[in-house]
């Protein structure tokens, strides 16, 4: 198999959106986002979505790059660092 580039670019390109959302929420004042458990979770899901969307090209990326599939999502990182 081979690195399907335009399946990488459609996850970079549908992740834009909520780092734009994170970045917003990080112009909240420090004091303001520690008080706000709103903002708090929302700032965490789009920071658990950003996440995914990371390992799930790294996955495409290693899985479609070395003979043995990662292990873990650990080893993933650790092999595309490599």
């Amino acid at each position: 198999m081979s690195i399907n580039v335009s399946y990488i670019k459609e996850k970079l390109a549908s992740s834009k959106k909520y780092l734009e959302a994170l970045k917003a929420i990080q112009e909240t004042p420090k004091s303001e986002f520690l008080e706000n458990l709103s903002v708090q979770l929302q700032a965490e899901r789009l920071f658990e979505i950003l996440t995914l969307v990371m390992l799930d090209i790294c996955t495409h990326i290693v899985a479609n790059s070395t003979e043995l599939p990662p292990e873990s999502y650990s080893d993933c990182i650790v092999t595309l660092a490599k």
